[in-house]
């Protein structure tokens, strides 16, 4: 894992030393990985990393549409666009992280801290 983590990968799943990951811990406790933009995977975490990647913390607000489609979540601090079928809703504590990388783009993810449900980042727009 990019981050560090030691896991005990139970499910049989494989991930090389290039492949990057968002790790995140829910509020239940539970850490997942996302596999890709409809799965999360359980892990089973045996040492916390020292260091993960940076994030952010907010309570959406009030959720709209952009002229393309898009579901907007408005946050106290601003903006986050993502896929009109991210199932993220209004009150959902939401955790941004993610990598940019200048080579392949972007890898930015929020996470509903409650559900454990992911959506990926289209925009972010701060006030």
């Amino acid at each position: 894992m990019k981050n560090g983590l030691e896991i005990n990968n139970y499910a049989g799943d494989y991930w090389s030393s290039s492949d990057e990951h968002v790790v995140f811990e829910t509020a239940s406790g539970k850490w997942y990985t996302i596999k890709n933009d409809e799965e999360l995977v359980r892990l089973d975490v045996l040492a916390e990393p020292t260091s993960c990647f940076e994030s952010g913390y907010g309570i959406v607000n009030e959720v709209n549409r952009n002229s393309s489609g898009q579901k907007v979540l408005i946050l106290d601090g601003g903006e986050v666009t993502v896929a009109s079928s991210c199932p993220v809703t209004v009150n959902a504590q939401l955790k941004a992280y993610g990598t940019t990388n200048i080579v392949y783009g972007d890898n930015l993810y929020i996470v509903d801290l409650l559900s454990g449900r992911s959506c990926k980042i289209a925009d972010i727009r701060e006030y």
